[in-house]
């Protein structure tokens, strides 16, 4: 809880003179009281209320069938499999990866809009992270230290010449990269 409201206080001092602010949030509870704490700190004096989205939890674009990820889990070495799906884009347990990484990409940009919300904020999980980086092509493949951990964020944003630009930003070792931040 205090990471959170330490990235949600730093976040209200970088958008300070922003527009509109908006913090979304999967429904599942670690990443709704993540949003909360955000959001308190990012903008104290609004209403600590945010949005929940189910394409930011269990309706993951990338998720198929419960039953085929958790054999695939307990198959072992599921990092090892992630790394095939990124490489491959089919994986078993889940849905193709251009497609899912498409559907994220549709839902994520249907509510910026560069004049009235330039921060938007979305919790969600490490495989949605993951999976979200990898469809873009921003990591290629990941191991125990580039997985993301908490606070670790897939960035989007567009660049002064309109183009959306895409990177990760690791919280814990506060690195950013593949892009100028």
């Amino acid at each position: 809880r205090m990471d959170a409201k330490v990235f949600g206080y730093a976040l209200g001092q970088f958008s300070l003179g922003f527009g509109e602010r908006k913090v979304s949030s999967s429904t599942m509870t670690r990443c709704r009281d993540t949003a909360r704490e955000i959001k308190l700190e990012m903008i104290p004096w609004e209403n600590p209320g945010f949005a929940l989205s189910g394409i930011l939890g269990d309706e993951s674009p990338y998720f198929g069938r419960v039953s085929e990820r958790m054999a695939l889990a307990n198959k072992g070495n599921y990092r090892d499999a992630l790394n095939e799906y990124f490489r491959m884009g089919h994986q078993q347990g889940f849905n193709d990866l251009a497609e899912a990484t498409d559907k994220l990409e549709k839902y994520i940009w249907a509510s910026y809009s560069r004049i009235d919300l330039p921060l938007h904020v979305m919790v969600t999980h490490d495989i949605n992270v993951g999976c979200f980086l990898a469809g873009q092509g921003v990591i290629k493949q990941f191991d125990e230290s580039t997985w993301p951990h908490y606070l670790d964020a897939a960035v989007g944003f567009l660049d002064r010449y309109g183009r959306v630009r895409y990177g990760y930003m690791r919280y814990y070792e506060n690195k950013c990269y593949p892009f100028d931040c």
